[in-house]
Order: C-alpha cells, then structure tokens, then sequence
C-alpha cells in the first residue's frame, strides 16, 4: 500500500510531496500515517514562515503490488 501528500502555503501553492510504500492494515491507517507524514512536514517548515495548517482529505487510491 502506499501514501502520498503535498504540504501547500497559503496560497495554494506546493511547498512539499511525499509518495512512499506504506506497511498499513487498512484505508484508516493509511490515512492516519499520511496525515503524520504531513504533520511533520509542516512543524519542520513552519520554522522558516508562520502559515496555517490545514487538512484536507482528498481521496486515497489504494495499490497492492
């Protein structure tokens, strides 16, 4: 299974992606895992300019294999 994101500014504009093959049991995993990842993405950018965070859940496309 696998998660991806992408950390936005204010704007709307691509401050960061991840993609990665994930070790989850299920689509609630991946979702928790993913927003994690984001998480942590934005704590380390938010050093560097005080935006806000905000999570949105698209979708989740789901690949075994």
């Amino acid at each position: 299974m696998g998660c991806g994101g992408i950390l936005r500014d204010d704007k709307r504009v691509a401050c960061a992606l991840f993609s990665e093959r994930i070790e989850a049991r299920g689509t609630e995993m991946a979702k928790i895992i993913a927003i994690k990842k984001v998480m942590d993405m934005y704590i380390r950018s938010s050093r560097k300019a005080h935006v806000p965070l905000i999570i949105g859940y698209a979708r989740l496309l789901l690949r075994n294999g």
